[in-house]
């Protein structure tokens, strides 16, 4: 059973918790898809996230994950949290039919949850996709933010 914890009303995670939800998350995406994500986690990226930062990193790459899934039609994706000098970058990214950023506005609430949690963390938040070509979620985390915990 997996227990997520909340902190002043906030959820938090563990590092433990987030590999292992990670793991969870390709293992089950894995088996049930012709979509396949490889995971690349940094220890040093993931170690920098507080418990509320990796609670919200979680939950926009899960979303990421479903939007691929559900809408893409791609057959490989990327998982990666990486520590870029002091900021984490997370980046999620299929080969799929992509979209247009234009339209953004009427994709529905995936992106803009995404988004949303991107905001309450200070990070940034890139979405590069071209039709036929696939897309690519960049988000980065100011290191002032990813060690904090309100």
């Amino acid at each position: 059973v997996r227990q997520h914890f909340t902190l002043g009303g906030i959820h938090v995670l563990s590092q433990q918790q987030l590999r292992t939800e990670l793991s969870c998350l390709s293992q089950m995406v894995g088996g049930m898809n012709r979509l396949r994500f490889r995971f690349e986690l940094d220890s040093a990226a993931v170690a920098s996230l507080s418990m509320d930062a990796s609670y919200n990193v979680l939950q926009i790459i899960r979303e990421a994950m479903s939007n691929s899934l559900r809408h893409s039609g791609g057959t490989s994706g990327l998982v990666a949290l990486r520590n870029d000098g002091g900021t984490v970058r997370v980046v999620i990214s299929d080969n799929g039919v992509g979209f247009d950023p234009k339209r953004r506005a009427n994709c529905g609430l995936g992106l803009q949850n995404i988004a949303t949690r991107a905001a309450e963390l200070g990070a940034t938040l890139d979405i590069s996709s071209h039709v036929n070509g696939g897309t690519v979620l960049t988000i980065e985390i100011p290191g002032a933010h990813a060690k904090s915990v309100t």
